[in-house]
């Protein structure tokens, strides 16, 4: 049964480990105590699958005790944080994304009685902030430096979700420009860096779920009557903007030093992932040495942008779910998952030369992917950083 294939890989992975990492008997008798606590964490069926070309899996939906169980939490007059971090881990059903999130970025009070007066106030900040630092602005007093970034947002804005109908209407271009714009005049130390609007995508389809239900994540489409409704709803681009500026603040506080001068933080976890194929798969490691590939040439954009390039939008916004859900923050855990993507295709890309890997690992074969998919890799990732991130530091 499943237990017993459970206790079988988790022995082969700590012998693994502790061949791997040297670890003494009371340091993985510990570790193994973790990785049985955080159990729900791994998928343990498909996991190390090696075949040169992955198939995605067959798409599934959440069963009814999931369901049942995220309303039990979220329609609790305190929400438990701890639970809802567990249950969303595994995923979120889209139903409760919303709310889900704002609370596992501490953007809702867990208190419902504290709530409304929180959101209003958080939502009349942002009003002041886009009155000062957009609407009241008259972009031809500005300086050189400012033109110029103003100008990068707004070619950004343009770009971003390129195939998407929703994301080139008038009205999110307008909201969306606002948001980065607004972010923008807030963080001086790093100000606006391209990267940025990619974050912020997934906050804004989600967001306007809440008021649009026919929107679909997977066809990202324009409502029914969505301009008309938009015009005479002002409040609609208002909150959702809101919401997306203070949940975007949320996520970039985590990772600002991928984009503030020299982008620190990009730098080692580019070294941490070449790390982590290097002790995993020694012969992916040389292979790469030999071609010459240089791991920024590619991985540099999965950092900055989480991957939300890479994925079809519904994969990644199951990414988020478990990234946002993460008690130990969202760099954390994502360079194992950046370094779990290299190892899935492992086989492959040791047939490649640099011609082909460059190219291959900047365009990933993941437009069939799903929320199951990604569930996987998650998995691959979370034994990654069960062997590797207590010997040696985050």
């Amino acid at each position: 049964g499943i237990n017993a294939e459970y206790m079988g890989i988790m022995s082969l992975l700590s012998k693994f480990a502790k061949k791997l990492l040297n670890k003494n008997d009371e340091e993985m008798k510990e570790e193994q105590k973790r990785e049985s606590a955080a159990s729900y964490k791994l998928n343990i069926g498909g996991m190390f699958s090696k075949d040169e070309d992955y198939v995605p899996s067959k798409r599934a939906s959440y069963d009814e005790k999931t369901i049942r169980e995220f309303d039990a939490v979220l329609e609790s007059p305190i929400v438990e944080l701890q639970r809802l971090q567990k249950l969303s881990w595994l995923g979120i059903p889209q139903a409760f994304r919303s709310r889900a999130w704002k609370y596992l970025l501490k953007y809702l009070p867990l208190n419902k009685a504290h709530q409304q007066a929180s959101l209003t106030r958080k939502r009349e900040e942002y009003y002041e902030f886009l009155r000062r630092h957009v609407d009241q602005i008259d972009e031809r007093t500005l300086d050189e430096h400012e033109k110029k970034l103003r100008g990068i947002i707004w070619k950004d804005v343009l770009r971003t979700q390129p195939d998407s109908k929703l994301f080139r209407t008038d009205e999110i271009q307008k909201m969306f420009y606002s948001i980065l714009c607004v972010w923008h005049s807030r963080n001086p130390a790093s100000g606006y860096v391209q990267g940025i609007n990619d974050v912020c995508v997934p906050f804004i389809v989600i967001f306007l779920c809440d008021y649009f239900r026919d929107l679909d994540v997977d066809l990202l489409n324009i409502p029914d009557n969505f301009s008309e409704r938009w015009a005479a709803e002002p409040n609609i681009a208002r909150e959702v903007g809101a919401d997306t500026f203070w949940c975007l603040s949320k996520v970039l506080d985590l990772i600002i030093e991928n984009f503030t001068k020299d982008q620190p933080l990009v730098a080692k976890s580019l070294e941490k992932i070449e790390e982590i194929v290097r002790r995993v798969d020694y012969h992916l490691s040389d292979h790469f040495a030999r071609e010459s590939v240089i791991y920024s040439q590619f991985a540099f954009r999965w950092l900055l942008c989480l991957l939300v390039r890479e994925f079809p939008l519904r994969v990644g916004l199951r990414l988020y779910d478990t990234y946002l859900s993460d008690d130990e923050g969202i760099i954390s855990l994502h360079i194992y998952v950046c370094a779990a993507i290299l190892l899935k295709w492992s086989t492959k890309l040791k047939k490649l030369t640099f011609n082909e890997i460059i190219p291959f690992l900047q365009n990933l074969p993941t437009k069939d992917w799903n929320e199951e998919d990604i569930a996987l890799l998650l998995s691959e990732a979370y034994v990654f950083k069960a062997m590797f991130q207590n010997n040696q530091g985050r």
